[in-house]
C-alpha cells in the first residue's frame, strides 16, 4: 500500500491493520494454490466468486475468506511458537530500527516498530508476547482443534 500510494510510509499508525488484511488475504492465496500475483488483479470478492463454486466449501460472503486467512495466519505462529519463536524474532533489520535515513523524504526516521507490533497482535487476538489467546482460537475455531486427544473423548 505504501509503494502504490494507499498508505503513508513516515506513520507507524494504521499500519498493523494494512499487515493483518495483506498477510490475510495473502494467505487465502496461498492455500488456495494460486500465484501470488493475482493479489495485484484480484479482490478478495472476485477470489470468493472463484474459490466457492471450484471448493465446493460454503463460505457465504468474502469476509469469511479474510476469517479464513486469519485462521491460516494464526495456525502458522502456533506452529512457530511451538518451535521456540518470540516476539524478539518479530523483528526488522537492525539498520532499519537504529539508523536514521540521511536524505530524502524520510530524512531522519527510523522505524518505531514496538507500537506496530502491540497494535498487530491486539488486532490479531494475540497476547502482548504474540501468543493467540485462547478467545482466539474459539473464535477462529482452532481450540477444539487443538485439544488434547483425551479432552475430546
Amino acid at each position: 500500500m505504501e509503494l502504490l500510494g494507499g498508505a503513508n510510509p513516515l506513520t507507524t499508525r494504521g499500519k498493523a491493520e494494512l499487515v493483518r488484511t495483506y498477510q490475510s488475504e495473502t494467505a487465502v492465496i496461498d492455500s488456495a494454490v494460486l500465484c501470488y500475483f493475482t493479489h495485484f488483479g484480484m479482490s478478495l470478492k472476485e477470489l470468493w466468486q472463484l474459490i466457492v463454486p471450484v471448493t465446493g466449501f460454503d463460505y457465504p460472503h468474502p469476509r469469511d475468506l479474510a476469517r479464513l486467512g486469519e485462521r491460516v495466519s494464526t495456525l502458522a505462529r502456533l506452529c512457530n511458537l511451538r518451535e521456540g519463536f518470540t516476539r524478539a524474532d518479530d523483528t526488522l533489520p537492525k539498520r532499519a530500527l537504529r539508523e536514521a535515513l540521511g536524505d530524502g523524504p524520510a530524512k531522519g526516521q527510523t522505524v518505531d516498530l514496538e507500537p506496530m507490533l502491540d497494535e498487530y497482535y491486539a488486532l490479531m487476538g494475540w497476547d502482548h508476547a504474540g501468543a493467540p489467546t485462547p478467545a482466539c482460537l474459539e473464535s477462529l475455531g482452532l481450540d477444539t482443534l487443538l485439544a488434547a486427544p483425551e479432552a475430546t473423548a
